[in-house]
């Protein structure tokens, strides 16, 4: 994206209501969080406090006016376009590229795009729930769910899921009810699609399959949408449709797998795992 004088306001704009969403601030207050310049942080609040958006009594808040809310959603629509079109750009210039590679870039840019962590994001090593499961087949179709339960402030979650593609394949992908129903569901594989294309949608749902290999491989991961604290309790993160292309050797399935749990800021979220026919 170029760069210009209207861009700027918005990033502006954008960088001040994440802050203000968090709570009341005074001007001090917000220039060490927004890290704008002090001129530009008076004139930005200035126009906010104009457009009705944000209001001065003693601290900087946001309203709840029609201006406000409808700031919102446009912020909110345009945050999710840019969403995909980054994913759509990625997959287009890195046809046959890594996939691990992939799933990270698009997760966390999405993290980047909708959390308040406008500033720097710090990646740092996390807790691996690793999955291992045996499963007796009869079907020539089946659905696999990932469950969670004891789950605290989970606000985001991705992994990797490997499978015999002799046997397997991936033939759906579907949000479960824990983070929402209602996600937007992005197939990095080779498109990008929403069964929803309002800004209604809560969650996203990223997935990308690679049964090139020897090993099939199921990268996956989703997350809440803007700024709000994570889910608790139990649930469904996904659930995945296999189909059997071989069913002399699908007596017996193995399922492997590694899923990392995270917070609003990134850290480790509580949870226990469980893949489950």
């Amino acid at each position: 994206m170029t760069i210009n004088l209207e861009n700027r306001k918005e990033i502006d704009f954008d960088i001040i209501v994440g802050s203000l969403k968090r709570g009341p601030k005074t001007f001090t207050q917000l220039l060490r969080t927004t890290h704008l310049p002090r001129k530009t942080l008076c004139l930005r609040l200035n126009e906010l406090v104009d457009s009705r958006i944000i209001a001065k009594d003693g601290d900087y808040r946001l309203t709840d006016s029609p201006e406000a809310n409808e700031f919102q959603i446009k912020h909110s629509t345009k945050k999710i376009r840019n969403l995909k079109s980054k994913v759509v750009r990625f997959i287009k210039e890195n046809p046959d590229g890594n996939r691990d590679s992939l799933m990270i870039v698009s997760v966390f840019a999405f993290l980047i795009i909708s959390s308040v962590l406008t500033n720097t994001l710090i990646v740092r090593a996390n807790r691996v729930h690793n999955l291992n499961t045996d499963y007796q087949i009869a079907d020539a179709t089946f659905e696999v769910k990932i469950g969670i339960s004891n789950a605290a402030n989970l606000y985001a979650w991705q992994g990797k899921i490997t499978y015999d593609p002799t046997i397997l394949r991936v033939v759906n992908v579907a949000s479960g009810d824990f983070l929402s129903s209602e996600a937007i569901v992005i197939n990095a594989t080779g498109q990008v699609y929403s069964p929803d294309t309002s800004c209604s949608a809560c969650s996203l749902l990223i997935f990308a399959t690679d049964a090139s290999k020897f090993e099939g491989t199921l990268l996956i991961g989703g997350s809440l949408m803007g700024e709000t604290q994570g889910s608790y309790g139990a649930g469904t993160l996904a659930t995945v449709t296999f189909s059997v292309i071989n069913e002399m050797e699908a007596t017996n399935v193995n399922l492997r797998g590694g899923i990392i749990l995270l917070k609003p800021d990134l850290s480790d979220a509580d949870g226990i795992l469980k893949i489950e026919l």
